[in-house]
């Protein structure tokens, strides 16, 4: 069972919104539009999401890996069909974080910052460094929004 808690139950103030325990000030109607596209994600028999799990390494050193080859074929991000894109971020095999994207928004916006020398694209990783992907780091999340 979902259960979203959020900008469902909020009283007015003259100049904003306030939840009802005065935790974070919000605009109600992007509060409750936001909450209707994560449902909605999370309802659709048909919505598919991509789930790639980064452990540990990514505390230590700021990155991501994202595969688009493995043992020579393309693979990963390269053949998804998914429409997001979700990266578990664990620590010492406890759930951390999860950061949720459109799988085309991703892709269009990784080969701009490969373009734009921001990052670097047929890094080696994964089982036996038989993969090829793109090393991703975290500092540069907000640059995958664009």
């Amino acid at each position: 069972m979902l259960k979203l808690i959020g900008a469902t139950k909020y009283i007015h103030t003259k100049e904003m919104m306030l939840n009802k325990d005065n935790r974070f000030d919000v605009s109600l109607n992007k509060g409750q539009l936001g909450e209707l596209h994560f449902l909605s994600l999370c309802s659709k028999e048909t919505t598919e999401i991509e789930v790639k799990t980064e452990i540990d390494i990514w505390n230590r050193t700021g990155n991501i890996y994202i595969e688009y080859e493995s043992r020579g074929k393309a693979s990963g991000l390269a053949v998804t069909k998914a429409e997001w894109w979700a990266i578990n971020l664990y620590t010492e095999e406890k759930g951390y974080s999860t950061i949720i994207l459109q799988t085309k928004k991703l892709k269009k916006n990784l080969k701009r910052l490969v373009k734009e020398g921001k990052i670097n694209k047929g890094v080696k990783g994964g089982d036996d460094m038989t993969s090829r992907g793109i090393l991703f780091p975290l500092r540069l999340l907000h640059e995958l929004f664009k």
